[in-house]
């Protein structure tokens, strides 16, 4: 719809054959939002809609979008036909490809797996790696468990070897 009020919705599984039809049916339907209470009729379901007067003769529609009943001796009933105006709906309203576009930042803030080819960075701070091949000009290691070395020149402080060839 258009207008001041409109409903407005989106659903990424509704085919365009569906939604023209659905428009088809909804096409020219306005309302206004607001609730009443009245004497009780059991025959009222929510979604339908009431026409409803006002003191000056106009006439609106209201859709049962919340209906509650009572019953203390006398049967009443309060209908309430949600809805903001086209402001309000405006202000929080976010279409698929805006939400999608969301999805996609939130997914680049936290990334779960990322597969890069070149990696330019001054400063990483990493809990895990597995490389295999690194090159590096100066390394500092506290802790190493090698199950293969081999060294041009090296110097140790203190050695201690199980089997060696000297």
């Amino acid at each position: 719809g258009d207008g001041p009020r409109a409903v407005i919705f989106s659903n990424p599984f509704m085919t365009q054959d569906t939604l023209d039809k659905v428009m088809d049916s909804l096409k020219g339907f306005s309302y206004m939002p607001g609730s009443l209470r009245m004497m009780g009729d059991p025959r009222l379901d929510p979604w339908d809609v009431l026409t409803v007067e006002d003191r000056k003769g106009g006439s609106y529609k209201v859709p049962l979008m919340k209906l509650e009943r009572e019953y203390d001796g006398g049967f009443t009933d309060s209908v309430e036909a949600v809805g903001l105006s086209e402001d309000e709906t405006n202000a929080n309203w976010k279409g698929p490809t805006t939400k999608e576009m969301e999805r996609y930042y939130a997914q680049l803030v936290m990334i779960d797996h990322a597969m890069i080819n070149k990696l330019d960075a001054d400063t990483a701070n990493l809990k895990f790696a597995t490389i295999q091949n690194l090159n590096a000009v100066n390394a500092t290691v506290q802790n190493l468990d090698a199950e293969f070395g081999s060294f041009r020149d090296l110097t140790a402080t203190n050695f201690t070897a199980a089997n060696a060839k000297i």
